[in-house]
């Protein structure tokens, strides 16, 4: 399988997760010293606190997805490991995190790392045997994958009909992939395939031919992206 990804992006979003968990630690002190030392300037010590509250929530959320081992990015590679060369994988470079152009159509791939048993009843998406801890600070936040993946799915549709002149018979179908071990998904109702990493290969391998992308115009992807010619 061929891979684009876009280190610069990762790097910058790690940096500002590492970042900001640090300031909001400098905050949090400050405010404290402040309450302590300035007692008349309650103000202030309440600022600190609303401040390093954010800063908090920023680097846990940023650290969370893109300080993690592996990160977003292999993290989908090693879900797609065992593909030919047919198969080409573009991670950040095309409106939606993560682009597959296959033999038989494309795929935009919306990756979720959340744990515990996910769920979908018809109506709404559930998560349970995490905490609600991790679900606030948004180490465990699951969201809504079927319409978050929907919209992946138009992003990259937009960025593609701009790209390719002769683009604007594209399909591009949405995907929620389950990365992570730990996670039981129960998602059969799910208005768009939601897949724990163990069946998603077996899903591309056997999902029907719709609208794949002529190997001139998959070049000109490629190049856009910044793969080899």
């Amino acid at each position: 399988m061929k891979k684009i990804t876009n280190p610069g992006l990762l790097k910058r979003n790690k940096l500002i997760g590492k970042y900001a968990t640090l300031a909001s630690f400098i905050v949090l002190a400050g405010g404290i010293a402040i309450s302590n030392f300035l007692q008349d300037r309650f103000d202030l010590s309440y600022l600190a606190l609303i401040l390093g509250s954010i800063l908090v929530l920023v680097g846990s959320t940023f650290t969370s997805r893109w300080g993690r081992i592996p990160p977003p990015d292999q993290a989908v590679d090693d879900v797609l490991k065992g593909l030919d060369e047919r198969y080409t994988i573009v991670h950040y470079r095309l409106g939606a995190e993560h682009a597959l152009f296959t033999p038989d159509g494309i795929l935009a791939i919306l990756a979720k790392n959340e744990r515990g048993r996910i769920s979908y009843d018809g109506k709404k998406w559930r998560q349970t045997g995490v905490s609600k801890l991790a679900k606030f600070f948004g180490t465990e936040s699951l969201g809504n994958p079927s319409s978050d993946s929907l919209f992946e799915a138009e992003s990259l549709t937009r960025a593609l009909r701009k790209l390719l002149e002769d683009g604007g018979n594209l399909i591009v179908r949405p995907i929620v992939i389950f990365v992570n071990d730990k996670t039981r998904v129960e998602a059969d109702s799910s208005p768009v395939p939601a897949l724990h990493a163990s069946k998603v290969k077996e899903y591309i391998r056997h999902m029907p031919k719709s609208a794949p992308l002529r190997p001139d115009q998959l070049r000109r992807v490629i190049e856009y992206a910044g793969g080899k010619k």
